[in-house]
């Protein structure tokens, strides 16, 4: 995940560098784009470039955004984290009703038994006399 993080800061630095091209369409209304004005209903006003920075002012510039993705990347880890926990509470918290109900309709299934049990001993005792 950090690779593709890296990759992508390095694919905007590159196209930070290359600039913009600022042009003009037959209404007057001025578009930028990055690549050079060569449709016939475009005409160049002019090349915006990016600003020159110095390796230590891009240094720290980098630093800055990467400091920020991770701490993006971290918060989201946590929120997933968090997620996660939630989700395997809830899971457990059914499968514990679930188990609490089998047990509640076991019970009443044994209760039933014994009584039909107890009926049963009471005949063969009538029976017997």
């Amino acid at each position: 995940m950090k690779k593709i993080v890296i990759l992508s800061m390095c694919c905007a630095v590159f196209s930070a560098q290359a600039g913009a091209f600022k042009c003009q369409d037959g209404n007057g209304r001025t578009v930028y784009q990055e690549t050079p004005c060569e449709q016939a209903s475009l005409k160049s006003v002019g090349t915006i470039k990016a600003p020159e920075l110095s390796s230590d002012e891009e240094r720290a510039r980098m630093k800055g955004i990467n400091k920020k993705a991770s701490a993006d990347f971290d918060d989201a880890m946590s929120t997933r984290k968090k997620m996660e926990k939630s989700e395997k509470e809830e899971r457990e918290a059914a499968h514990k009703r679930s188990l609490d109900e089998r047990n509640a309709i076991a019970s009443e299934r044994q209760a039933r038994a014994a009584e039909r049990d107890a009926q049963a001993s009471e005949v063969r005792n009538t029976l017997k006399r």
